[in-house]
């Protein structure tokens, strides 16, 4: 009886036939199989809402909706335009209107999380200690609520936290002054997807702003990981990527375009300063951009987790004018029980 109830549940929460798993009897015996107070706490799922599995091997819930937040400026003239309201703004899912549109705010309202992930391979620039300046100035001047956190790591073939979360500026400026030039190979798509993760791993209950500052020349000469799959981790883990590149103007582009498309498929920006005397100007358009950004958050329509990509497109208007909007292209659908078959499958 359990197993055909749980049979039913997993079902349910896929949106899809169990012909299209073959191991899911399996799977729901496996669950069933766990304890009495298992099934007693599957009787109380609600719609909406998925198991997962904690460190301590409980059965745990979180409330999972197919919601989508996407993070965007909007500017006329090349001035940002700070006051945008509700109606001002259109969003277009794979051409449809959301089903339903779930907040609407200014970013400056929600906590801040940022990672600054620095390049210390030998193929850096030799300004690396006036950029990894700018960026601590840059990391006090926009982590400025008690709220705010912030992490330093470097890489060159692995990434290396040298400062965990911390709102005190002291303490990030310590996190740089404690990076160093490595020699051997750089695995910049690796390092990116473990900041990303680190972000999405941070704790927070509460809706928060991620963001990634990656200051680099753009050459990978390591990664098991591919753009495409940084893409994939930035937009579902919902990470804003902006890039700051070492290279001289002109002298890397292989380098350079890789630090760009990783920046704009995230929704982000890539920053080619090309001398030492522009990487701040660099970081004050990065802060400039955080400061004037919105967050919209909604429930697409006719949602099919099939793994394919949606597009996004979203139009903002002012007293009749259009305004030029930056945000990302667009998501991976999903499929939204992914980690609850990792986790129920694990020994």
């Amino acid at each position: 009886m359990q197993t055909k109830y749980f049979h039913a549940v997993i079902a349910l929460l896929l949106g899809v036939g169990l012909c299209q798993f073959g191991n899911a009897p399996a799977l729901a015996q496996q669950i069933a199989s766990d304890s009495a107070a298992t099934a007693a706490a599957a009787a109380s799922i609600l719609p909406g809402q998925l198991p997962l599995v904690d460190q301590n091997g409980s059965w745990v819930f979180r409330r999972q909706v197919n919601e989508v937040t996407v993070m965007f400026t909007a500017s006329h003239k090349g001035k940002f335009v700070a006051d945008l309201q509700r109606n001002d703004v259109q969003v277009r899912d794979d051409k449809r209107p959301p089903a339903e549109v779930m907040d609407f705010r200014n970013e400056q309202n929600l906590p801040l999380r940022l990672g600054l992930l620095v390049d210390t391979s030998g193929s850096v620039s030799d300004h690396f200690r006036f950029e990894t300046q700018a960026a601590s100035q840059f990391a006090k001047e926009v982590a400025d609520n008690q709220h705010d956190r912030v992490f330093v790591a470097g890489f060159s073939h692995r990434m290396r936290v040298t400062q965990d979360f911390t709102n005190d500026p002291a303490k990030v400026s310590r996190g740089l002054e404690k990076l160093h030039d490595d020699q051997g190979d750089t695995a910049v798509f690796d390092a990116v997807v473990r900041a990303c993760k680190k972000l999405a791993d941070s704790g927070d209950q509460q809706p928060v702003a991620r963001v990634l500052v990656l200051l680099s020349d753009g050459d990978d000469n390591a990664s098991r990981a591919t753009l495409k799959d940084v893409a994939e981790i930035a937009q579902s883990e919902e990470v804003t990527i902006y890039t700051v590149s070492t290279n001289a103007r002109g002298l890397n582009l292989i380098g350079d375009e890789a630090l760009q498309k990783l920046a704009e498929q995230s929704g982000g920006r890539g920053l080619f300063p090309g001398s030492k005397k522009q990487v701040t100007k660099a970081f004050d358009r990065i802060r400039d951009e955080l400061r004037n950004r919105y967050a919209v958050s909604y429930r697409p329509a006719e949602f099919k987790p099939d793994g394919h990509f949606r597009h996004i497109r979203i139009v903002a208007r002012r007293f009749g004018k259009k305004l030029h909007v930056h945000a990302r292209q667009g998501y991976y659908a999903r499929p939204v029980l992914a980690d609850v078959i990792s986790a129920s499958a694990r020994p």
